[in-house]
């Protein structure tokens, strides 16, 4: 194949290697969309249960004080069984404390218990944030109360949702903003190549809490066995159409190849035909003679019935002669007739001989021949019939490449040269093979003439007809360097020159 086709050839190839790419690219792109969008979902209905838990465990604790306020005013409530009793079902809080414990109740628990007073709801008090704990008061009618809770212990690690969650408490009292986050749950967010934010207000007055849940994902969290197979289908579906794509360019050569067969035939036939034609004309027109002259001969002595029937003879084969010459003269005229009706347009040799190279692509690869070299300096226009265009290009390429079979493959090299000169355009195609025989090129183009076995001698013949019919001329010769070159010249007119 030429250079060029090397190089449409790799940039066809790396077209469909790119629309692999994209494909693979887009089904990725969709299946960690769907991933994402799906992993979304759940974090949310996850963050969405912490919260309802959580706001549960809040609401939980108002009721704890207010009945552990509605208590009498003796001290049985303070006594250290009820309090051990409280704690014991609540795993949450860490102690509980009476405001008659004089020796625990601190100057901030009687702050928030006094605050408790005024707004009638509990209060947060002596928060210890960085150990995830805070004190909630409640003033009652004979006393305060307060817990101490360990908010870690708010939700029991089995009642967590199961995805990587770091979940947080941020307090939103203006006092405790600077330092008001609390961490409840560590997630792995430290390697994260993206996150997912959850956040929202706790429903409770009492702890004025906000509720922050982050999920970090990977990049191992992608669907890694999804994404391979999508791989993989991609792959084969690309292969498939691929190998179509290429099926369906293989049968439009195998077709194109069979449609100039067919004229290849048909012109062989032709040709086969006008030879056949010029050289059984002679021996007819021989014969012809020599009966019309042994019939005026007879007639001169013309005595028996022998004389009569010899005569008789002679009249037929004289007929038959006529008739045979009258054939052969039909036949000859029919083909040059046809070959006069061929179309001729203006053709570019570049494109014809790339036309000829594709439809000759499978023999080049069959004969490991290497890439062939086409030498165009500009492009180059003809007028010429396009199909005998076609076969002659066909016939002198196939002809170089068989020519090639004795010679190493790596040596094998085939050259088509393309130049436009002031009165004529040359195409030459030259190969490096044995060459042509000197004792050859005089009859190369010869009808019947062959230097193959099992040739019929026409190929180039035809050839020749067809250029001669195109006003081209075709010529062989050998190479300085070894191997043959066949010459197409297109002369221009006269008028074709002044223009």
């Amino acid at each position: 194949m030429t250079m060029r086709q090397l190089f449409t050839n790799r940039t066809r190839l790396l077209a469909w290697l790119a629309g692999w790419l994209l494909f693979l690219a887009g089904g990725v792109g969709l299946i960690c969309r769907f991933e994402f969008d799906q992993q979304r979902r759940l974090f949310e209905t996850d963050s969405r249960i912490a919260h309802r838990l959580l706001t549960q465990r809040t609401v939980q604790h108002d009721t704890i004080l207010a009945t552990l306020s509605a208590g009498g005013p003796n001290d049985a409530g303070c006594a250290p069984s009820v309090r051990t009793q409280v704690m014991r079902i609540y795993p949450q809080l860490v102690a509980v404390l009476c405001s008659r414990m004089e020796g625990l109740w601190d100057d901030s628990l009687r702050k928030a218990e006094a605050a408790s007073r005024r707004s009638g709801h509990a209060e947060v008090a002596g928060a210890e944030f960085s150990r995830g704990r805070y004190w909630l008061v409640q003033a009652g009618e004979h006393g305060g109360w307060a817990l101490q809770i360990d908010m870690r212990q708010m939700i029991p690690r089995a009642e967590w949702p199961g995805a990587p969650l770091q979940v947080q408490l941020r307090h939103e009292s203006d006092a405790a903003a600077a330092d008001g986050l609390m961490l409840l749950q560590p997630g792995p967010l430290a390697d994260a190549a993206w996150q997912l934010d959850f956040s929202k207000h706790l429903s409770s007055d009492s702890q004025p809490f906000s509720l922050i849940i982050r999920r970090g994902f990977a990049w191992s969290d992608l669907p890694l066995a999804a994404m391979a197979s999508w791989a993989v289908i991609s792959g084969l579906i690309m292969t498939a159409a691929y190998m179509l794509r290429r099926q369906l360019v293989e049968r439009r050569r195998a077709e194109s190849l069979l449609r100039l067969r067919r004229v290849e035939r048909l012109n062989t036939l032709g040709e086969l035909s006008a030879g056949v034609a010029h050289e059984l004309n002679q021996p007819l027109t021989a014969i012809l003679a020599n009966c019309q002259a042994a019939r005026r001969l007879l007639g001169k002595e013309r005595s028996d019935a022998q004389a009569a029937a010899l005569d008789q003879a002679l009249g037929h084969a004289i007929a038959q002669a006529k008739r045979a010459s009258a054939v052969i003269s039909r036949l000859r005229s029919l083909v040059e007739q046809r070959q006069q009706e061929q179309a001729v347009q203006t053709v570019a040799l570049g494109d014809a001989v790339r036309r000829a190279l594709h439809l000759l692509e499978p023999e080049l690869q069959r004969r490991h021949t290497a890439p062939v070299q086409v030498d165009e300096a500009r492009p180059v226009s003809v007028p010429a019939d396009p199909v005998a265009l076609d076969q002659i290009l066909h016939n002198l390429l196939l002809n170089a490449l068989q020519a090639m079979d004795g010679m190493p493959v790596a040596a094998r090299r085939l050259r088509i040269h393309i130049e436009s000169g002031p009165r004529d355009d040359v195409l030459r195609i030259a190969d490096n093979g044995p060459g042509i025989p000197a004792q050859a090129l005089p009859r190369l183009f010869e009808p019947f003439y062959t230097t193959r076995e099992n040739g019929l001698g026409l190929g180039l013949t035809l050839c020749e007809t067809l250029a001669g019919n195109m006003n081209c001329a075709i010529s062989a010769a050998n190479g300085a360097t070894g191997g043959a070159e066949f010459s197409l010249r297109f002369t221009r007119t006269e008028q074709e020159i002044a223009t």
